[in-house]
């Protein structure tokens, strides 16, 4: 096999092997090689050891290594890619595997496709992504977790990410990053209004420490996100159907968490002063213990049936259309705020905070376990029906009640309460 080496100047014509697979090109320098380098027969191996590689045409080789220096290329580069202490700025789109070899490394795809695997190896190294990129293999560190992506525009990987180890940091700082399968990371950090949309159920967001700001993570048509989630500024979670495993922090900012059918099995917290709220449409359910290290703003069911299974803290509950199916204690005053409202007390859902209804005959309450602590409606507006349940027995509280009606179904029941405003029993 021939070697060539060139240490500076431009070449204008093409550079070929004596046959397939054979051949070196040595670049030492600043050198542009205008034509196509392997178009008939792709060489052996092509080495950037120091100085600037300019390429308009089209190169193919089994190897590109990269130890010192930049590569900015214009046509199809078709190399499996070992980058070391340097970096690539890609002006045109490739077909390679790319092995990081070194911390120093740095790979900017900018808008272009790169189609191939990507390793950081334990190395290290930076993979950018901007508007318009697009990464069709896995992206992995196969020794130990290591390497960051930086997302600066739209853009899309098609396969996993951090599959054998975790992937250090993906960073997204603008634009929104589209995954179609699991990405795997120590760090998920979103900056301004950035944001990451998963599209299809195989697409997991397991984020390790995720930091979200005025943008969004949407998993509403994708796949379950994992990690503790911590809101630096008025961020939006779309869950839709999915699960929530990890803490959140709305962190005294204003964020939201919307959910459509989905679980929430985490804690949920604001632990620098009241905020955020969480809003469930969808037959949901949620797990977590909610503001036990700092209370939320809101909890809001719109519709279906929240499964409450673990202890709420909130400023407000608010049920419109929906039904909450409470197991657990909650803390703080429940608003009815639409005619269909249902709040039903049962096992341990021990009911602390007043029942208020939004518009005088609004929401209904089922009694079948746990206690109602606070007042049920307001003189003027009292709910709609108060009903009490049980097998055996059942009490209600020394609080006062409006309602249109007082439905008694318990085998046993005690009245203790100092009003009864309006109220048919």
């Amino acid at each position: 096999t021939k070697t060539l080496t060139l240490t500076g100047g431009t070449f204008a014509g093409t550079i070929d092997g004596a046959a397939a697979d054979q051949g070196i090109l040595e670049i030492a320098g600043n050198v542009t090689i205008s034509g196509k380098t392997g178009h008939v027969a792709n060489l052996d191996r092509v080495e950037l050891k120091s100085g600037k590689l300019i390429l308009g045409g089209d190169l193919k080789a089994n190897e590109l290594v990269i130890s010192a220096g930049t590569l900015q290329n214009t046509g199809l580069v078709e190399a499996d890619i070992e980058l070391g202490d340097g970096i690539i700025e890609a002006g045109g789109n490739f077909v390679s595997n790319v092995k990081f070899t070194d911390a120093k490394g740095e790979f900017d795809l900018g808008a272009q496709t790169l189609t191939g695997n990507v390793d950081f190896a334990g190395a290290g190294g930076i993979l950018k992504l901007g508007a318009g990129a697009k990464l069709d293999g896995e992206i992995d560190s196969s020794s130990s977790s290591s390497g960051v992506i930086e997302v600066s525009g739209n853009s899309n990987i098609t396969n996993k990410v951090g599959k054998t180890n975790k992937i250090s940091e993906i960073n997204i700082s603008a634009g929104s990053l589209s995954i179609s399968n699991q990405i795997n990371a120590n760090k998920l950090v979103l900056t301004g209004a950035a944001s990451i949309k998963s599209l299809t159920t195989s697409a997991a967001i397991n984020g390790g420490d995720i930091l979200l700001a005025k943008g969004s993570i949407d998993a509403s048509s994708g796949g379950d996100i994992s990690g503790n989630i911590s809101f630096s500024d008025a961020g939006l979670i779309k869950l839709g159907s999915r699960k929530l495993s990890g803490s959140v922090d709305f962190a005294g900012k204003s964020g939201v968490i919307e959910v459509d059918g989905g679980v929430i099995e985490s804690a949920v917290d604001s632990k620098a002063g009241t905020a955020g709220t969480i809003s469930f449409s969808g037959n949901s359910a949620i797990k977590g213990v909610v503001g036990a290290a700092g209370k939320i703003s809101k909890l809001e069911v719109k519709s279906g049936e929240l499964s409450q299974e673990a202890a709420v803290t909130a400023s407000s509950v608010v049920i419109a259309s929906g039904k909450l199916n409470s197991k657990a204690e909650v803390n703080g005053e429940i608003e009815f705020a639409g005619a269909g409202g249902v709040l039903e007390s049962v096992d341990a859902g021990n009911i602390k905070g007043n029942i208020k209804a939004g518009a005088s005959g609004h929401g209904s309450v089922i009694y079948k376990g746990g206690s109602l602590q606070g007042n049920i409606g307001e003189s003027g507006k009292g709910i709609g029906k108060l009903t009490f349940e049980g097998s055996t027995s059942a009490s209600s509280n020394d609080k006062n009640i409006f309602a249109d009606l007082i439905e008694i179904k318990a085998n046993k029941f005690t009245l203790t309460q100092n009003s009864y405003a309006n109220s048919d029993i």
